[in-house]
């Protein structure tokens, strides 16, 4: 009778806890070390059986909670929250109108610019930055950039914020010129939405015009995986070319069409995504494909910017695989206008 309950968790019934063989009015227990009446039985059966046959009846005992319980329980009521969380997120902003929100937020200056450095790979000297759009609502807080441009560009509203964009620059262009060199590379993400628009020469000129004069080169950064009208983007890069705007095309290797890009497209920059920069310095898939991107890029003599860089590791592979620019946390997170004019770079390479 005292090996039963091993017998049973040998068996991986792991949740009984006791035993009792009931005979007539007399009970053998686990839960006694004398043999007692079946009145002294104060705990509840989880099972119990009656041998046919014979005056015998097996009662089995679990705990009301057991620890695989406890561990489920906890994992479904997680699970459940989320779910409940995701889906009053969905329906809030349903409830909020994107579109609404967006415009309000525009009005209201809800959107901020902040400012990424863009260095050298061989001295570490500042060339530039990439521009970054911020939204903090002041009911759901930071809202991530992939998110509100994917619902500016479901709500056809990618063009009055990019132009916001715009203006937000503008309003920081002259504290900037004092900080950047002249010549200094701008990055700004231009979405084909705002491509392939009718006012987007006249936007590009007016923005151009608007900056201080023969100081900022202004790069345009296209995510690769965007889908651009062929015909339409050939003519708007050459236009763009023609009016000393560059081109660089963003994320280079995450899309569907990266080499088709380069061979449609003259290109400026390759932006190398922070996938392949992550890799460095691991066994993965991804080594050889970024050896084969850097020599492509060569051949066609684009500037090669590796984004995501975050340790002197992969900034000294880069360096030694003739990369020529990198951005990244190793050097510095996205800074607002204030961090950015009083930023110092504090990094170095060992060139041994």
């Amino acid at each position: 009778l005292n090996l039963t309950p091993y017998l049973l968790y040998t068996a991986r019934q792991d949740e009984f806890a006791g035993i009792s063989l009931i005979i007539g009015d007399t009970v053998f227990s686990t839960y006694s070390n004398r043999i007692t009446h079946v009145s002294e039985l104060k705990e509840r059966p989880a099972r119990s059986s009656k041998i046919e046959g014979l005056p015998l009846t097996v009662n089995l005992y679990a705990e009301s909670w057991t620890m695989e319980d406890l561990v489920f329980a906890l994992l479904f009521g997680l699970l459940c929250g989320s779910s409940i969380g995701v889906l009053c997120f969905y329906w809030l902003m349903m409830r909020a109108n994107p579109r609404k929100e967006i415009l309000t937020g525009i009005k209201q200056n809800q959107f901020h610019v902040v400012y990424q450095p863009v260095v050298g790979a061989s001295d570490l000297q500042m060339r530039g930055v990439e521009v970054l759009m911020r939204w903090q609502h002041p009911g759901a807080g930071a809202i991530p950039p992939d998110a509100f441009i994917n619902f500016a560009e479901a709500q056809q509203l990618i063009v009055p914020l990019t132009l916001h964009l715009f203006d937000l620059i503008l309003r920081d262009a002259p504290a900037l010129a004092k900080r950047l060199p002249p010549g200094s590379k701008l990055g700004i993400n231009i979405s084909p939405g705002h491509l392939h628009a009718e006012s987007f020469k006249d936007d590009m000129r007016k923005f151009a015009a608007s900056l201080p004069p023969d100081h900022f080169q202004i790069v345009l950064e296209i995510t690769e995986r965007d889908m651009l009208n062929q015909r339409e983007a050939t003519k708007l890069f050459e236009w763009l070319h023609l009016e000393g705007f560059e081109i660089a095309v963003d994320d280079f290797g995450t899309g569907h069409s990266a080499l088709i890009y380069l061979e449609r497209f003259t290109m400026d920059y390759l932006k190398i995504d922070r996938g392949f920069v992550n890799a460095i310095g691991m066994e993965t898939v991804t080594s050889p494909v970024l050896d084969a991107v850097l020599t492509l890029a060569r051949r066609l003599n684009m500037v090669t910017v590796a984004e995501g860089v975050e340790t002197p590791e992969q900034a000294k592979w880069l360096r030694d695989h003739d990369v020529n620019l990198l951005q990244g946390y190793w050097i510095s997170r996205p800074l607002p206008l204030e961090q950015f004019l009083n930023w110092q770079p504090d990094i170095h390479l060992d060139r041994e």
